[in-house]
């Protein structure tokens, strides 16, 4: 393999690797310890984090803490419905295949499209194969239009995908007042070479976009509109992404499959109109009947073809994210439509209690002026950092600094607020805030 590739030796093949990085030397490891030991020592560990579950959280950025009923963690682990492998056997997988099925269900009356799929790890991800099939479909053009409202590591991904790829990335400015998308630039950043333009509402600092006359004017141009989400609560709450006029759907279920944590477990999701779902990623499980009449599950498309096509492939999406799509199913099931739509306003209602009560301190006002769903960016007249360290010393998790994403962005944080997060959360956060200003 190293003549292949043209190096002579496995320290050649490292040598882009900086040498202080490398296990040039042993491992100065501690005795063995017992398990009872090694337990005691992760839970003195675990006891330094503040615990998401317990103390207010109003942290979002894209990962958020709603409530997880414990059902959900029960009927992961029923047999018919679990397993680690992909369901390419039906008569033996109709549990997962039936879990699959339901999951698409769902995902096409929230995002309001035709047909969804199943296997996307993360929002990312389906972000950017949500743009990759744009393409396909349009077969023609070379420029996507990404706001800047977009969420930054969503884009990150998409300049990775890029990097090798015959495709421009070209940024959109959001209005300084509203926090949307600003239209001028936008109509000067329109013709024939845009192939789709990325609208996230809410965007990454919590706005809601007009999707509906922003999907009118990419159109009129000849180009797609693939409406992103982190938040899929407001899925319960605002007009569906298909019913603004949306081609694609991609975004992110965390939020219903998984409490906050160290970086996942997520599940992307992908939507898009009727026409376009042979050109879709991954796989779509369909409904038949079998030939005594009994209802069926089966693998209706799978894009297998990418262990054999490789970089002709449809894409390189090829396992399945089952776990947490089930996961996410079983929470929407538990709570049904009007759960739902309830949950959904207790997040609206709480995020407009918070502002009023936030934005009344000395010096902390509203960044943008556009309307929220669960999530704004305020301004602070100290560093956001500085504040979410002593905020952390009084038990509350808040803001997201966005010097994070943006070094000049120093004063400026996020936060977001769930139906956890209620009146006297907000009233204890408040108090908090005004005593470290």
């Amino acid at each position: 393999m190293l003549e292949r590739i043209g190096v002579s030796s496995i320290d050649e093949l490292t040598a882009a690797i900086p040498e202080d990085l490398r296990l040039g030397r042993e491992l100065d490891l501690p005795a063995p310890s017992c398990e009872a030991e090694l337990l005691a020592w992760f839970r003195s560990l675990a006891a330094k984090n503040l615990n998401a579950a317990t103390e207010p959280c109003f942290l979002g950025a894209g990962v958020y803490q709603h409530g997880q009923p414990t059902t959900v963690d029960h009927l992961l682990n029923r047999g018919e419905f679990f397993t680690s492998y992909t369901p390419y056997q039906p008569e033996i997988s109709q549990g997962t295949l039936q879990a699959i099925f339901e999951f698409q269900t769902m995902v096409c009356s929230l995002t309001g499209l035709d047909v969804s799929q199943a296997s996307l790890y993360q929002g990312a991800a389906a972000f950017v194969e949500g743009l990759l099939l744009a393409r396909r479909v349009r077969r023609r053009g070379t420029i996507f239009l990404v706001p800047e409202s977009v969420h930054p590591h969503y884009v990150e991904t998409l300049r990775t995908y890029l990097a090798h790829l015959d495709f421009t990335l070209e940024v959109v400015a959001i209005d300084p007042v509203s926090g949307r998308i600003d239209e001028d630039d936008l109509g000067r950043r329109l013709n024939d070479e845009v192939i789709a333009l990325a609208v996230q509402s809410p965007n990454f600092y919590g706005v809601v976009e007009r999707t509906d006359l922003l999907a009118r004017r990419v159109h009129d141009a000849g180009a797609l509109l693939v409406a992103v989400f982190n938040e899929p609560y407001s899925l319960g709450l605002l007009r569906s992404p298909g019913d603004l006029g949306a081609d694609i759907a991609a975004g992110e279920f965390q939020a219903f499959a998984s409490p906050a944590g160290f970086g996942g477990p997520h599940v992307g999701v992908l939507a898009a109109r009727e026409k376009m779902m042979r050109q879709m990623p991954g796989r779509i499980v369909g409904e038949t009947q079998d030939c005594e009449g009994r209802r069926g599950f089966v693998l209706t498309l799978s894009t297998r073809e990418q262990h054999i096509r490789r970089e002709k492939a449809t894409s390189n999406v090829c396992t399945n994210s089952g776990l947490m799509a089930l996961a996410s199913t079983i929470h929407l099931c538990l709570l049904g439509k009007q759960g739902l739509a309830l949950a959904a306003d207790l997040c609206r209602r709480h995020a407009a209690l918070a502002i009023e009560k936030l934005t009344a301190l000395p010096g902390v006002e509203r960044i943008y002026s556009g309307p929220v769903f669960n999530e704004f960016a305020l301004r602070f007249p100290l560093p956001a950092r500085q504040i979410a360290e002593r905020l952390a010393e009084r038990g509350i998790l808040a803001p997201v600094p966005l010097d994070l994403f943006d070094p000049s962005r120093e004063n400026d944080g996020l936060l977001a607020l769930t139906e956890l997060t209620g009146p006297a959360e907000i009233d204890r956060l408040a108090v908090a805030l005004g005593e470290v200003l």
